[in-house]
């Protein structure tokens, strides 16, 4: 079931029903929802997954790719698409651009590279050509490939956002953060508590963050031009993935018995509220553009979702 919702309609859209798949990791960017499905596994691709678009103006739903390939994480900017796509063998960087419906190879490497993320012209995603999870980035424009981290440790990217790139940083023993200025570049740990730091996101000058330093989960948020540390969440519970953009945080939570919720904080108010029923299934990967929050939900199989957070209002048009 893929449910999406309308800037104009009520806060929760059933746009196409199934039971019997995952749909997973939802990219938000204006009017378009990308995700990846297992709706085209068969006995012949028993690990195959394909890219899927919605777009929230026109109502439609499109799948972007068609081989028997596996393909996993699709991370959207603008009308240009990227994900990881094992069809040649291994895991590559593929690229489609929405509004000429040219589909790009990016990577040929024989290793392996995956989790990609794409900010303007900037590609950026891990690689193993090294023995090691690297950092690279392609720019679209001059075709320059560069590495951007050789440690022997793992770095894996996490965010970008205008030329600042955040990755995923082992080498003190511990997952830390690392900041990369991609026009100046130069490095910075964004944290170093000896706990772990994981699913950072980054808006302007604004990243937020899970981390374990309490003993539980919590979400944090830092402010790179005040330099400003603060925790959002202190309920002791499990909270994680979190997303942010302009005022607003998203994230997931596990507070009451078994279930995940999603909550959104507004900094601006200082308001934080659940916008998800309890006692459903588990929640996770939540992302947020303009008032609109998706993620992905189910216990067996998963399901997207979104929530207008204008109209506050939760109606589901058809059901399963």
């Amino acid at each position: 079931m893929i449910i999406v919702v309308l800037a104009t309609a009520g806060a929760l859209t059933l746009i196409k029903s199934r039971t019997r798949y995952y749909d997973l990791r939802p990219s938000i960017w204006g009017e378009i929802v990308v995700w990846e499905s297992d709706r085209h596994t068969d006995k012949k691709s028993p690990d195959r997954c394909e890219i899927y678009l919605y777009n929230l103006t026109a109502q439609r739903e499109i799948r972007l790719t068609k081989n028997p390939a596996n393909k996993w994480g699709p991370h959207i900017y603008e009308s240009k698409v990227v994900w990881a796509d094992n069809r040649s063998g291994n895991w590559d960087i593929y690229l489609m651009d929405l509004k000429t419906g040219t589909e790009s190879q990016l990577t040929s490497d024989p290793s392996i590279q995956d989790s990609p993320l794409i900010y303007g012209d900037n590609v950026v995603w891990r690689d193993l050509r090294n023995g090691n999870s690297d950092v690279y980035m392609l720019n679209l424009l001059s075709g320059h490939e560069k590495q951007l981290t050789d440690d022997p440790t793992s770095q894996i990217p996490a965010s970008i956002y205008g030329d600042l790139l955040i990755w995923k940083d082992s080498r003190n023993g511990n997952v830390d953060l690392c900041i990369y200025d991609l026009a100046e570049s130069v490095e910075r740990f964004l944290t170093t508590n000896p706990a772990s730091q994981l699913s950072p996101s980054m808006w302007e000058d604004q990243v937020v963050w899970q981390d374990n330093r309490t003993g539980y989960w919590e979400i944090f948020i830092y402010n790179l031009t005040s330099a400003e540390e603060r925790q959002i969440t202190s309920n002791q519970g499990y909270n994680r993935n979190p997303s942010i953009y302009r005022d607003i945080i998203t994230w997931s939570s596990l507070r009451f018995g078994d279930t995940w919720d999603i909550y959104v904080h507004n900094l601006s108010t200082g308001e934080t509220k659940q916008i998800t029923e309890e006692g459903k299934p588990w929640r996770n990967h939540p992302k947020v553009f303009d008032n609109i929050v998706v993620w992905d939900e189910g216990m067996r199989y998963r399901e997207v979702y979104s929530y207008d957070l204008k109209s506050g209002e939760q109606q589901i048009l058809s059901s399963p």
